[in-house]
């Protein structure tokens, strides 16, 4: 019995149109590789100028008239709904030449993955609070006390990730935030960027894991501790190919990461 083929069998699905399009999209040029290592970043940069610079941030509350949290959710939602969700399609639309029914395929949307969304990513999800709950719990409260030591990383008392403010925002805006956190950050990183890096070879969804996490910059203390966990996003698609087993991860790792935070500080002060 050959135990790693029925392994992998039984985790990997082969999809030979999902290679040629990674075939054909990764970057060839110097100047094209380094464009798109810096699009990973390039969202959570502007996020953080217009969010964690209070300076900036004071000036366009006052110039927008709105109230600070709404003022932020706009920003988020804009990024993640339009940027993640707008630019792949344009690029492939507009600058590749690609048919809005030949983009979706690219981008893994086109077909859905019935074993990968119901059978496999629950299997990456346990995984996941498993792996990552040990983790959290050793390393998450130093972590974070040490990168809110640095005073351009500490999030500002502001935001409205602190306090839970965020959900006091209208529930319509909390539908869009959700709708470009799961499907807009899926479509961008996975979809899109990691094909971008396929010049990599097999550390391509190493790479384009790691760049994910480093891109919440606006929230550094709470997400950055936990950047070794987000090696599962890149996993589950490399192993599935296909776009909608990571929608459901992501809300799933999404809703469970609040509670194990929670025990792991928990833990920590007795």
């Amino acid at each position: 019995m050959n135990i790693p083929l029925r392994v992998r069998t039984f985790f990997v699905r082969d999809d030979v149109d999902y290679d040629l399009h990674l075939s054909q999209a990764k970057a060839e040029t110097i100047g094209m590789r380094f464009y798109y290592i810096v699009l990973h970043l390039l969202p959570g940069l502007f996020a953080y100028f217009l969010i964690n610079v209070p300076s900036v941030y004071v000036a366009m509350k006052q110039w927008s008239g709105l109230p600070g949290p709404m003022l932020q959710a706009i920003y988020l939602a804009t990024f993640s709904c339009l940027w993640h969700m707008l630019w792949p399609f344009m690029s492939l639309v507009l600058w590749e030449g690609r048919t809005i029914q030949e983009s979706f395929d690219h981008l893994g949307l086109r077909r859905f993955d019935l074993k990968g969304t119901f059978v496999v990513m629950p299997i990456f999800w346990v995984a996941f609070v498993g792996l990552t709950f040990s983790y959290v719990v050793w390393s998450y409260p130093p972590i974070h006390s040490w990168l809110e030591s640095f005073s351009v990383l500490k999030m500002p008392e502001y935001s409205i990730f602190k306090e839970g403010r965020i959900f006091a925002l209208p529930v319509v805006v909390l539908v869009f935030l959700a709708i470009g956190n799961y499907i807009g950050e899926e479509v961008y990183y996975r979809g899109y960027l990691l094909k971008k890096i396929g010049f990599l070879g097999s550390w391509a969804w190493v790479v384009n894991s790691i760049l994910f996490g480093f891109y919440h910059l606006w929230q550094a203390p709470e997400t950055w501790p936990i950047i070794p966990s987000t090696l599962f996003f890149g996993l589950l698609m490399q192993c599935r190919k296909n776009l909608y087993p990571l929608l459901f991860f992501h809300i799933l790792v999404n809703l469970s990461l609040g509670p194990m935070i929670g025990a792991a500080y928990s833990m920590a002060s007795k």
